[in-house]
């Protein structure tokens, strides 16, 4: 949901609680107060929430005493997020999940208080509303040469891991862009395999070994999704285009896309073209497709966030656009016709 969104739906909920006869609004919650007449589950319908949320919140509450002039918490502060739907996997534990979508068990339980943590079962969808933190990272400098300040690790997560963590430092917003992402994929694509994540950078960035950039906490090499992956788990393997998941590929690099997040994405020229037709398939327009792919130009064209680079046969190479926050970060993004490797 783009931000833009979000906002618009955080103020319209505000007024839809003011206007319902809310009294104060909190620091820590929006409250409402009941009307003659009202049932919860009228509360929650007109107010765009859940009965399970608002008892969540009010652990005294009597779901079916409610009285006139009674005052009840709607919406907990962190709550004002976007909302994340998360089919439970086998093998998964609400710790696992929480730990993978960077919220703490206790909220998880807490939003889904219908939940036994002793007996949760594949299939079971449920709510989450990861955290958007105040960003204490920083990227410095370029890609090829760059570092970061107050890097953080990568934790292997839901539909990926982590190949070696000690290559596996970022920004925050590359971290928090790369676990949201799969967190999507997984939720549309449950029986997907599990991808390998490479490199990213070293703790305090710079020079590392194989790369010429992967320097500043930006970049991220992913295994690309295959149609046909030995153990559950895809690994770097050079692909034609009929063994590339081109339904799972597009669906990271649309979350990302769609965001605005990325500077290029690297891509073998012979792959994007069953993304391209993945992508209009789903829906993005003429516009959309001209900016965010250099196919069908050739791979010498300028143009394109997906873009051809020698030796990306065998996996996606991602390069996160500079956080506006990043005041010595420094792009390449209108030049993207001579970002290495």
């Amino acid at each position: 949901m783009p931000r833009w969104v979000q906002r618009h739906a955080r103020a319209a909920l505000l007024l839809a609680v003011m206007l319902s006869g809310a009294g104060e609004v909190r620091a820590d919650s929006l409250e409402h107060t009941v009307a003659l007449g009202e049932t919860l589950s009228a509360i929650a319908r007109r107010l765009g929430v859940t009965v399970e949320q608002i008892l969540a919140l009010n652990p005294e509450l009597d779901s079916d005493r409610v009285r006139a002039g009674q005052r009840i918490a709607i919406m907990a502060l962190e709550e004002r997020r976007e909302r994340v739907s998360y089919t439970v996997q086998p093998g998964d534990t609400l710790r696992r999940i929480a730990q993978a979508h960077a919220v703490s068990l206790h909220e998880l339980m807490r939003w889904n208080p219908a939940v036994d943590p002793e007996r949760i079962r594949a299939g079971r969808e449920l709510a989450i509303y990861p955290k958007e933190p105040e960003s204490r990272s920083e990227s410095v400098g370029s890609p090829a040469r760059g570092q970061i300040v107050h890097a953080r690790r990568l934790p292997s997560g839901m539909g990926y891991a982590v190949r070696a963590p000690e290559r596996a430092w970022g920004t925050d917003e590359t971290v928090r862009s790369v676990v949201a992402a799969f967190a999507r994929a997984r939720s549309e694509h449950p029986s997907a395999p599990r991808l390998w994540v490479h490199d990213l950078s070293l703790r305090g960035g710079g020079p590392i070994d194989d790369h010429r950039s992967h320097q500043s906490g930006r970049d991220v090499d992913i295994a690309y999704p295959q149609k046909d992956c030995s153990g559950r788990l895809c690994g770097f393997r050079r692909l034609g285009p009929r063994e590339l998941d081109a339904e799972v590929a597009w669906t990271l690099l649309q979350y990302w896309l769609e965001r605005d997040l990325l500077e290029a994405v690297f891509i073998d020229y012979r792959l994007q073209a069953p993304l391209y037709r993945e992508a209009r398939a789903r829906g993005a327009s003429a516009e959309q497709l001209a900016r965010w792919f250099q196919y069908p130009r050739g791979r010498s064209g300028s143009l394109g966030v997906i873009r051809h680079f020698p030796k990306h046969a065998d996996h996606m190479h991602v390069r996160f656009a500079c956080d506006p926050s990043d005041l010595a970060c420094k792009s390449f993004r209108p030049l993207l016709m001579h970002a290495t490797r």
